[in-house]
């Protein structure tokens, strides 16, 4: 799944042009959203309650990157080797991947793409 990720997010950052479109339609629906976007937890699960932000982003702080995968109002998240893993706690179906010391792991082209936490994809806090 993260070659999956890897590669369309390298197409995206890419072309300044899809790049820019991208931004754009991000920051289209994430203007739609009332509810804040919720903060980033390591461990444990995360009640997403009414709204899930759907935007990947990079935290070169953490250096963790996180991709969305589906939605879930009761996320249960597993550890592994290179970050996390949530799941939906009752169907068990994955909807986010965490990755961990993203910088040693991912492309930096597809770092670059993706906004910080807490920024909307076209570069403005939410």
């Amino acid at each position: 799944m993260l070659d999956e990720i890897e590669a369309g997010f390298e197409k995206i950052a890419s072309d300044p042009k899809e790049l820019a479109a991208y931004r754009a339609e991000s920051d289209e629906i994430e203007a739609g959203f009332a509810a804040p976007i919720p903060e980033w937890e390591p461990l444990g699960s995360i009640n997403f309650g009414a709204r899930l932000s759907m935007f990947a982003y990079y935290d070169p702080d953490a250096d963790i990157a996180w991709f969305p995968a589906g939605e879930s109002d009761d996320v249960v998240s597993e550890r592994t080797a290179d970050g996390l893993r949530d799941y939906d706690r009752t169907s068990r179906q994955l909807v986010a991947i965490e990755v961990w010391d993203a910088s040693t792991r991912l492309p930096p082209s597809i770092l670059q793409a993706l906004p910080a936490p807490g920024v909307s994809n076209g570069g403005t806090p939410c």
